[in-house]
């Protein structure tokens, strides 16, 4: 049995069989096509086709297949037209409710589980976008001996992080990034202790609490 014969889906036909031999799709994306399309009594072989990219985009890393590019990811298939294609996966059983596949802004096609949990994701995001009062520094007095001259942009972008509920801090290799988490939190904890928020662990507590001040502990300027 060669390789091939082994990445094959045996029992694919028309449009799988020709993506999976292409090895465009796996047997897995194959597979789980098949058997969605089996649950929902989805017979359109472009339905499948669709169902079995989303899988694959999955597999990629990305949680939905943009149906309006894909068809540049590989010449030489024999790809629906772009337009009936849509409009077969909008009259789909598997969109219907409850949904398998879900299709956003006419282009983006999900497995309905992943666009829940991406939604979810945004709901909590927009959820924490709360202020919160004004004037960190004087809040956290342990940023001027943990951002010292020098640390200007570090200690802004930690500034910003204690003013919110969520942020993302992004930079290059050797930006400080790390630098300046270890030192938010480090700054974060004595707040806490000094406002009395920070309690005795109980002894099965301690150790691991003890690992996680280990890190902090490098950036103490003290």
């Amino acid at each position: 049995m060669s390789l091939v014969d082994v990445e094959t889906a045996v029992t694919a036909a028309g449009l799988l069989r020709s993506f999976n031999e292409a090895g465009v799709l796996d047997l897995a994306d194959v597979h789980v096509a098949q058997r969605l399309c089996a649950l929902g009594r989805e017979t359109d072989d472009r339905v499948a086709l669709a169902a079995a990219l989303a899988v694959r985009a999955l597999r990629g890393g990305s949680v939905c297949v943009d149906m309006s590019t894909i068809a540049e990811a590989a010449d030489g298939l024999p790809w629906p037209d772009a337009e009936q294609w849509l409009t077969a996966v909008r009259a789909s059983t598997l969109l219907a409710d409850p949904p398998v596949l879900h299709l956003y802004d006419d282009r983006l096609l999900y497995l309905d589980r992943y666009r829940r949990e991406e939604q979810q994701v945004c709901d909590d995001l927009v959820a924490m976008l709360v202020p919160r009062p004004s004037g960190p520094t004087a809040e956290v007095p342990a940023f001027e001996r943990l951002f010292p001259p020098g640390f200007e942009e570090q200690r802004g972008a930690a500034e910003i992080a204690v003013s919110q509920g969520v942020t993302v801090l992004t930079g290059g290799p050797g930006t400080g990034k790390t630098t300046t988490v270890a030192r938010l939190l480090a700054a974060l904890a004595e707040q806490a202790e000094l406002a009395g928020r920070s309690r005795p662990a109980s002894r099965w507590q301690r150790r691991p609490a003890r690992r996680r001040r280990g890190w902090p502990r490098r950036c103490d300027t003290r």
